[in-house]
């Protein structure tokens, strides 16, 4: 996924408001997904299999705070 234009797609969205954490403007978008895990309950503790949401995550360039964005809601697919 080219993170360019994954960047691109963002500010499209209005994805411009500054880091929730320190307010700095700069944000790098990190090559590669992650995915979270959907859990039922946890009486049966953590399930590694099973539904996930696959994100793209932002890093701000100053504090390195993560900010995920579900890669569907985008209208992305994986590679």
């Amino acid at each position: 996924m080219d993170t360019n234009s994954v960047g691109l797609l963002l500010q499209q969205k209005g994805v411009i408001k500054p880091c929730h954490r320190c307010d700095h403007m700069k944000f790098t978008v990190l090559n590669g997904f992650t995915k979270f895990i959907l859990q039922k309950n946890f009486r049966d503790g953590v399930e590694a299999g099973g539904a996930s949401v696959p994100v793209i995550n932002v890093a701000c360039d100053n504090c390195g705070a993560i900010t995920a964005h579900a890669v569907g809601a985008l209208g992305l697919k994986l590679d």
